[in-house]
């Protein structure tokens, strides 16, 4: 699969593209451009799903639908105050409302930062399967990442933070328990981290 992911909705378009370090995203539509890279230590493996109206939307809708009742209503009674262009006028402002609801209906897979913000995909563009593939492009690509950087040993870095480096990726669920464990003993003597520093004997010379 692609390091890319392109979504459209009307008039926003939304492009994820995946590098060596994070995420990026750039979020283009009319009078607005906005871009940021989220870099892998950040995200997290949780998501949420969100399906939402437009509240205002929503609101001036119901109005609109209490209106064109109240009027129809009126005209069947034989309200001479009410004439058909009221009650055209209200099915005309529906219709415009229908669209506009369905225009801003929000259907988005959230994906959870550490910091509590989130990256918003909309859920079905281009389609389901193509977002969930690329969702877990993004998880492996992190794992691979962040295992290159905080779970191998080199010359500069000690035991202790290398141990601590591994609980992280544990704790961050980059890893798993058996991987957690695999890493552990490939490192570390029966699985625990050895004293660094000097050690001193108890016996009298």
């Amino acid at each position: 699969m692609t390091n890319i992911l392109q979504q459209r909705r009307f008039l926003k378009k939304r492009h994820f593209e995946l590098t060596d370090t994070g995420l990026k995203i750039i979020v283009t539509k009319p009078f607005n451009f906005f871009e940021e890279e989220f870099p892998f230590e950040n995200i997290t493996k949780r998501t949420a799903k969100r399906r939402s109206p437009n509240r205002l939307v929503l609101i001036i809708s119901v109005i609109a639908l209490i209106g064109f009742f109240i009027t129809f209503i009126g005209k069947l009674d034989g309200d001479k105050t009410i004439g058909w262009d009221d009650v055209l006028f209200y099915v005309v402002f529906l219709m415009f409302q229908s669209i506009l609801f369905w225009i801003t209906f929000s259907n988005n897979i959230n994906l959870i930062l550490s910091d509590g913000r989130y990256i918003a995909f909309i859920a079905n563009s281009p389609n389901k399967k193509a977002v969930k593939g690329y969702m877990d492009l993004i998880f492996a690509k992190q794992k691979q990442v962040l295992l290159d950087k905080y779970g191998q040993k080199d010359s500069y870095l000690s035991n202790e933070q290398l141990a601590i480096n591994i609980k992280w990726l544990l704790d961050k669920e980059v890893i798993t328990d058996d991987e957690y464990m695999e890493l552990t003993s490939k490192y570390f003597k029966n699985n625990s981290i050895e004293p660094i520093g000097f050690k001193f004997n108890s016996q009298n010379n």
